[in-house]
């Protein structure tokens, strides 16, 4: 619809003033709507209003509007929506940078340790040697960090490199949203 172009629920030619604030009182009261209840708000006869419904094809205009009321809830339910999922989308990559950079933290505190020796000789006062443990870890430990820093690292590559066809709707709106040039501007 243009601008130039009325709506079905402005005034029509010939809808006079009393007419106009019936007929748009009786869009306002939503898909509920009689005319006895514009009645009853407008302080007018039921019969004088039922002729002007006719005459200004109030319940078709009402539809009408109804109609574009819920178009204008739908967009604004769309429009929540994607800002939600911007928001998840922005969430869920701080996250998995998070997890990477643990499990980078986790690779250089195990390459950190298997660079200590894991057992050290002990020089006794009668000249015995002992061996005894250098530190509070083995070489069993240095590999399980090692394995799950490898596993934090992979696992966040992998959801941050996962195929588009895998994404859905929402997931990939937000991408747009947040990637620098989308849709809904640079993330910052």
């Amino acid at each position: 619809m243009s601008s130039q172009e009325n709506a079905p629920w402005d005034r029509r030619p010939g809808e006079g003033p009393e007419a106009f604030d019936a007929a748009s009182a009786y869009f306002a009261l939503g898909p509920g709507r009689t005319i006895e209840a514009v009645a009853r708000e407008c302080t007018k006869s039921a019969s004088l209003l039922r002729r002007w419904s006719a005459r200004f094809g109030w319940v078709e205009r009402a539809a009408a509007y109804d109609d574009h009321l819920a178009t204008i809830r739908q967009a604004a339910h769309e429009v929540a929506l994607a800002r939600e999922a911007r928001k998840w989308e922005l969430r869920r990559w701080a996250a998995l940078e998070q997890v990477f950079q643990d499990g980078q933290r986790l690779r250089e505190k195990a390459q950190a340790m298997l660079a200590v020796p894991v057992t050290e000789e002990v020089v006794g006062p009668d000249g015995s040697v002992t061996v005894k443990s250098a530190g509070r870890w083995t070489f069993l430990t240095a590999a399980q960090m090692l394995r799950l820093a490898s596993e934090l690292e992979a696992g966040a590559l992998e959801a941050a490199t996962q195929p588009v066809e895998n994404l859905s709707n929402a997931e990939l709106k937000a991408i747009a949203g947040v990637w620098p040039g989308g849709e809904m501007g640079e993330a910052g």
